[in-house]
């Protein structure tokens, strides 16, 4: 096998004004230390499983740790005791993504096993899970995953993947904080046409969050849905001078389209393009969340 590591040391030293429930306020100085682990394993297995061209059975395995300190008075003179704001943490640990890699399983077969990040033109999110790609035919290929969302109260976990609108913080009884401890489980399916780099391709998605009902009351249901998408991206290039690429989701949950892209490139000289671009967004939150309500436009 072979392997890479990567390190980086990041800091950072700035202030932020903190205002007081009296009125005052203070610079808040925060002094934020950084590392970063990313480790490469590939080329695992015999040789003997990737056939005669190579490019069988191929298994790799992607590993990114970060491991977040604050030594400025942002953090040692934060609130405490019944005050104390669960958000802001003195150092922290996550593992951004770990997964075990498999491509052209048998020729046909790609998966992902692990904690995992997809991000494309219009969707971004991480599960820990499985994620399988059968590819029926060249062009053609079908996808289903399965897991559960990657949020901040689990172990050793990012927050930043979450849905937005909701708090683990919250301590008023009335907005059921222990909430936010539910799992959330997510599944979803996927038409895969094309492949990266080929002059069309597009991946046509379907995916639903949802998670239990805490401190449930008579005449609520069982669980609700956290999300529900049905979205489209797609790619098209002709000789290497027009480039096209859009994407459209379409909320289940709130019954409106709540994110369009499309980009248009076009080369008029090896140093010169114009680029044309549409952008709609509707800002739409974690089912459980109250900002729902008051978000009312684009």
């Amino acid at each position: 096998y072979d392997f890479s590591i990567d390190l980086r040391t990041i800091g950072q030293g700035y202030q932020v004004r903190g205002f007081a429930p009296d009125g005052s306020n203070e610079l808040l100085s925060r002094r934020r230390l950084t590392e970063y682990l990313d480790l490469s394993v590939s080329d695992l297995g015999s040789g003997a499983w990737h056939g005669d061209d190579g490019g069988r059975n191929l298994f790799t395995f992607e590993a990114s740790l970060r491991f977040d300190s604050d030594f400025g008075g942002y953090l040692l003179g934060a609130p405490s005791g019944a005050a104390a704001i669960p958000e802001l943490r003195q150092s922290e640990f996550d593992i951004l993504y770990a997964v075990l890699v498999g491509r052209n399983i048998g020729g046909r077969l790609d998966f992902q096993l692990g904690r995992q990040i997809h991000f494309d033109l219009i969707d971004l999110y991480a599960f820990d899970g499985a994620d399988a790609l059968f590819h029926l035919t060249s062009r053609f290929a079908v996808e289903a995953f399965s897991g559960t969302e990657v949020r901040g109260a689990m172990p050793l976990s990012s927050p930043i993947y979450e849905l937005n609108g909701t708090s683990a913080g919250s301590r008023d009884p009335a907005t059921r904080p222990d909430q936010n401890a539910e799992l959330r489980p997510l599944a979803g399916v996927a038409l895969v046409a094309g492949e990266t780099g080929a002059p069309f391709s597009a991946r046509l998605s379907y995916r639903r969050m949802w998670s239990d009902t805490a401190d449930r009351q008579p005449g609520e249901p069982d669980s609700g849905v956290n999300q529900e998408l049905v979205a489209l991206t797609a790619t098209a290039a002709w000789r290497s001078r027009v480039y096209l690429s859009g994407g459209l989701r379409y909320n289940l949950l709130f019954a409106e389209f709540d994110d369009e892209q499309l980009s248009l490139r076009v080369r008029l000289t090896p140093r010169q393009w114009v680029t044309l671009e549409h952008d709609y967004l509707a800002p739409t939150f974690d089912g459980d969340s109250i900002w729902n309500i008051f978000s009312t436009g684009a």
